[in-house]
């Protein structure tokens, strides 16, 4: 039971964490450095004898295609920027749910798990990167130390490579080394492949010309190991194959991928963070049949409930905070909306006022207009001869709202009858909810209350919501002509 307890704390930690770390990552991603944007704005050279020392450049020149390594198991790699050499060996791998059930599984592995099923094997191949300390383009020597790569891998064609190392037998894309004969495959069987990056025929390099040599631009270099995670160096010293233009189209692209994929893995991993954290609290309850079935899918949907909102806001605070520019326009436009808006509900409030005085033959004030609202309300309610308690509740409700005594009410009330009897029972609907519409457009500041009690109204009278609608565009049209 302790340990079950120890277990469930530790999920309460461990949750929230990865959660935590998910979201830096994904801020990180969005705020890394764009070294496309810096090759971009690198001035190119077209005689590097001319390029000013310490400072950025881009600069295009062929390359020698046979450029040439010493490959170590194999005795040289020719033809590539650089070669990653891969080495596996087959053996248990252990894993563990969080119901404490334990499976096993053997498996090509990059490191020797430890563990009791592995005790007497020995992983003797090791992986390994490959490239020369510089590389030529053309009359410029670049140096290899911090050189980024955008272009895509291939594995390397084992038949043209001339092993050296004895014991290894050549496979598909792999050679093997077995611990037996018949070619079965064998705990503690290892095997080596071989990726690397071609030599291209032309290639664009863009970094920093420093005493007559292209070096990494530093200025931008990020630490840490989330940096090194998300693949944010910040440096600019890259070999592109391609022109000048194909080079850059190369690193946009390039740029864009790894962005959506950290993307990705960082909203997956703030939803499992949520899960972990989620499947702490409520775990005790998932081995209760029917029970934890519903624990389970509830954690499994507050995970995406809660981790996909938070990583999306994320990712979306953090390129607005990356990209001032983008901020900017979208403050310009919102401001522009609502000034647009703002200049339209006035035009539409002086228009309206202007009508008001036309009507009642001096100006209203706001004070006035409410009192005038009213009074068209009542006629509404009172029209049909059937002033029933809804009405009544409606129109009292109205008052009180606006903060009217009782005796002003009954006031208002006497008023639209007046008004009423004068006006007669026939006078035109249409005209009346029209008025009722201006009255509570012209102050500029209509309430959902307001609105709601207009609907109120005019349904007692027998108007839909869509000659409601209708009537109050038509009000506003007015305003504007």
């Amino acid at each position: 039971m302790a340990r079950k307890k120890r277990n469930s704390w530790l999920g309460v930690l461990i949750g929230p964490a990865i959660t935590f770390f998910a979201l830096v990552a994904l801020w990180k991603n969005e705020t890394r450095f764009n070294f496309y944007a810096a090759a971009n704005s690198a001035p190119t050279v077209q005689n590097i004898s001319d390029a000013p020392d310490g400072q950025d450049l881009s600069w295009t020149g062929s390359m020698d295609q046979e450029l040439t390594m010493q490959g170590e198991y194999v005795e040289k790699l020719t033809g590539y920027l650089r070669v990653d050499r891969s080495a596996e060996i087959y053996a248990w791998d252990q894993d563990e749910d969080s119901k404490k059930h334990v499976t096993w599984q053997k498996e090509w592995m990059n490191s020797l798990e430890s563990n009791s099923r592995n005790n007497g094997l020995t992983k003797t191949f090791t992986g390994k990167k490959f490239q020369p300390s510089s590389y030529q383009v053309d009359r410029l020597e670049v140096q290899a130390d911090k050189i980024e790569f955008v272009n895509s891998t291939e594995n390397l064609d084992l038949d043209q490579l001339k092993l050296v190392q004895q014991g290894l037998v050549k496979e598909d894309t792999y050679y093997y080394s077995r611990k037996s004969n018949d070619g079965v495959l064998s705990l503690g069987d290892e095997r080596i492949s071989y990726t690397g990056i071609p030599v291209p025929a032309t290639a664009t390099y863009f970094g920093k010309y420093q005493s007559g040599q292209g070096v990494a631009d530093t200025s931008q270099e990020r630490h840490g190991w989330l940096n090194v995670l998300i693949q944010d160096r910040g440096v600019l010293h890259h070999l592109v194959a391609g022109d000048r233009p194909q080079a850059l189209a190369t690193m946009k692209a390039y740029l864009g991928q790894i962005k959506w994929i950290v993307r990705g893995i960082g909203t997956t991993a703030c939803v499992v963070g949520m899960l972990v954290l989620f499947g702490s609290v409520f775990g005790f309850l998932y081995g209760i049949p029917v029970i934890g079935w519903i624990a389970e899918s509830g954690a499994f949907l507050f995970s995406l409930a809660i981790g996909i909102p938070l990583a999306v806001t994320t990712i979306l605070v953090a390129y607005l905070f990356a990209n001032p520019f983008v901020l900017l326009g979208l403050g310009l436009m919102v401001a522009a909306t609502l000034y647009f808006f703002r200049r339209r509900a006035n035009t539409v409030k002086d228009g309206l006022k202007d009508q008001l005085h036309q009507r009642y033959g001096h100006e209203v004030k706001d004070a006035e207009l409410k009192e005038i609202e009213f009074v068209e309300l009542a006629q509404f309610a009172l029209a049909d001869g059937n002033f029933d308690d809804d009405e009544a509740k409606f129109l009292r409700k109205w008052a009180k709202k606006h903060g009217w005594t009782d005796k002003k009410y009954s006031m208002m009330i006497e008023r639209a009858k007046s008004k009423l009897a004068a006006s007669g029972v026939g006078d035109n609907p249409d005209d009346r909810l029209s008025n009722l519409i201006r009255l509570a457009l012209a102050d500029g500041e209509v309430s959902f209350y307001e609105l709601k009690t207009i609907r109120t109204a005019a349904k007692h009278a027998g108007y839909d919501d869509d000659t409601i609608r209708e009537l109050t565009s038509r009000v506003r049209e007015s305003a504007t002509r």
